[in-house]
C-alpha cells in the first residue's frame, strides 16, 4: 500500500509540474497593466481598450480608454486630447497628463474655443460592488498624474505609467493606483 502511495504521490506531482511550466509558456508579454492599489499588487490584461473621436460642440478630440479588472473591480484610465493640440490622426499625443485638475495642473493644456475652455485631461476611473470612484475632484489631494511615454501608430499599442488617488464621493473613500501599462493594444 505504501509503494502504491508514492506512486501516486509521484504522478500528482508531475501532473501538477507539467501544468505550471505550460501557463508559463501562455504568458502574453504585451497588453499588461502593472497596478498597485493601496499597496496591494496585480499584474493584470488589459481589455476592451478603445480609441474613439470626441464631439463638444465644433470641437473634436480623441480619447483613449484602457481597462482592466483589479481587485475583483473595473479599473479604466482615460486620456483625451483636443484638436488644437495637433495630436497625430488615430492617435493620442505622448506627454503627460494631469488628473485631478481644473485646468491648473502643471502638464494641462487649455484653449479657449467661443465661450468654453476645452483642456487635455487623463481621468482614472474604478467601479466595485456598485461603488464608484474617480480621480476628478478628489478633496485635499494634489492631481496626478497618466504619463504616454511611447505610442505605436501602427502597431496600435501604448505604454506609459500613472500615479494618482481616486475618490467615492458615494462613501467619503479614497484609493491609491499606481504602476504602468505596456504595449496595451487600442
Amino acid at each position: 500500500m505504501t509503494n502504491h502511495l508514492k506512486i501516486s504521490l509521484t504522478a500528482l506531482l508531475l501532473v501538477v509540474l507539467i501544468s505550471c511550466s505550460k501557463v508559463k509558456e501562455i504568458e502574453n508579454p504585451g497588453n499588461v497593466v502593472a497596478v498597485t492599489l493601496d499597496s496591494l499588487s496585480y499584474n493584470v490584461t488589459a481589455f476592451e481598450n478603445s480609441l474613439d473621436s470626441v464631439f463638444q460642440g465644433d470641437v473634436t478630440g480623441k480619447r483613449l480608454d484602457i481597462k482592466s479588472s483589479v481587485d475583483d473591480g473595473i479599473f479604466i484610465i482615460s486620456i483625451t486630447n483636443w484638436q488644437f493640440q495637433d495630436a497625430p490622426e488615430f492617435d493620442v499625443k505622448t506627454k503627460i497628463y494631469d488628473t485631478n485638475s481644473d485646468g491648473d495642473g502643471v502638464y494641462t493644456e487649455c484653449f479657449l474655443y467661443g465661450d468654453t475652455v476645452y483642456c487635455d485631461r487623463a481621468i482614472g476611473s474604478f467601479f466595485k460592488e456598485s461603488i464608484s470612484y474617480s480621480s476628478v475632484n478628489v478633496p485635499d489631494e494634489p492631481a496626478g498624474f497618466v504619463e504616454v511615454f511611447e505610442n505605436d501608430k501602427e502597431a496600435r499599442t501604448i505604454s506609459g505609467n500613472f500615479n494618482f488617488i481616486v475618490y467615492s464621493a458615494q462613501t467619503g473613500e479614497k484609493k491609491h493606483f499606481f504602476g504602468t501599462f505596456s504595449n496595451v493594444e487600442y
